[in-house]
């Protein structure tokens, strides 16, 4: 069994190399890529090696499962996200995106970015990273506060408090719109997202 293990394992690293070539073509060439097959669920093998390899970015596919199929079988993404040391980027298959995979050579391109905050210092690292990624791209930035409360009538409160805490957590040279809505926070998110049609 240890054998057949192994050779499996061999296999598996050689049809990750291939699927490498194929998909990276001529740019696989130039990047330094490591394979790692470990016989262990996939959130603890992530988490493993990134503390393993000292990674400073964890970027990793997520299918979307919802309702009762996501209560069975997890969300891995969800589980590293939660647990890894590092910032995750996680990609989805969706109407556009600002990095074109099948030309590696050309820069992403940027020009709208959606932060979703709440109003706390424990999410001024979030801010920080967007403030940081608008002004590397030289992107709009759009702050979202989503308000959950049922009775809230007048939000100019609530966006008066978000342009305080905007200004006192970063001082930057990008354009950043302060959004405040109402309702569900992942609704009001993907509404946003798709309203000013945001790239990240």
């Amino acid at each position: 069994l240890s054998q057949e293990i192994s050779a499996t394992k061999e296999t598996i690293q050689k049809d990750l190399s291939d699927l490498m070539k194929k998909v990276l073509d001529k740019g696989a060439e130039d990047l330094d890529i490591e394979f790692e097959v470990i016989d262990s669920d996939p959130a603890g093998a992530i988490l493993q090696i990134e503390k393993k390899k000292s990674i400073g970015l964890i970027v990793i596919g997520t299918h979307g499962l919802t309702g009762v199929r996501r209560l069975l079988l997890g969300s891995v993404a969800e589980d590293v996200i939660h647990n890894a040391g590092v910032p995750v980027f996680t990609v989805r298959q969706k109407a556009h995106d600002f990095i074109d995979v099948n030309k590696p050579e050309v820069s992403p391109r940027l020009e709208r970015i959606l932060c979703a905050c709440e109003i706390s210092d424990d999410d001024r690292p979030t801010l920080n990273h967007a403030v940081s990624i608008a002004e590397r791209f030289n992107a709009g930035l759009t702050v979202l506060y989503s308000d959950e409360s049922r009775d809230a009538d007048d939000l100019s409160g609530d966006k008066e408090k978000l342009c305080s805490w905007i200004s006192g957590a970063v001082k930057t040279r990008c354009d950043i719109e302060p959004i405040v809505r109402r309702g569900g926070a992942a609704d009001q998110i993907i509404d946003q997202a798709k309203e000013e049609k945001s790239d990240l």
